[in-house]
């Protein structure tokens, strides 16, 4: 994780991989813990911060395989955003999409389960704050690269 001193408290990098297949977007189901932030919610379900030195998108790369065992190829960036966690630390965080190529098995090796929601859906649940947002862009960016 890169870190500088911001303001009194720290700045954050992180990136996420959204996989899309179809019209459906890839959430994980956080842990309910209480010691992360928004525990039980949906979020990405490969996304995280990032090592030093390591670019936007080799961070969501890594962390997509890590979390899913999903071998990204080449996603593509759609999204950069920054936002202020309760803590007063900010984030700048960049969002990229894939479309699943449907011959690699995902698996859940992080949170409590991991699944496909089309947008409609994504409206239903309960998800991180930002989460719902990307999903839904990335869903409409994904079907116009067909």
């Amino acid at each position: 994780m890169e870190v500088f001193w911001y303001s009194g408290s720290m700045k954050i990098k992180v990136a996420a991989i959204i996989l899309v297949n179809g019209d459906k977007a890839l959430l994980q189901l956080r842990d309910n813990k209480p010691d992360i932030p928004h525990p039980n919610t949906w979020g990405f379900a490969g996304g995280g911060k990032l090592d030093n030195n390591e670019s936007f998108k080799d961070g969501a790369i890594r962390e997509l395989l890590e979390e899913t065992g999903y071998k990204s190829k080449e996603p593509i960036e759609f999204m950069r955003t920054t936002y202020r966690l309760e803590n007063g630390s900010q984030v700048e965080a960049v969002r990229l999409l894939e479309k699943y190529d449907q011959l690699q098995e995902l698996e859940c090796k992080e949170g409590q389960r991991i699944e496909f929601f089309t947008a409609e859906g994504i409206k239903r649940i309960d998800c991180f704050p930002g989460v719902a947002e990307a999903a839904t862009l990335a869903i409409e960016r994904s079907q116009q690269l067909d």
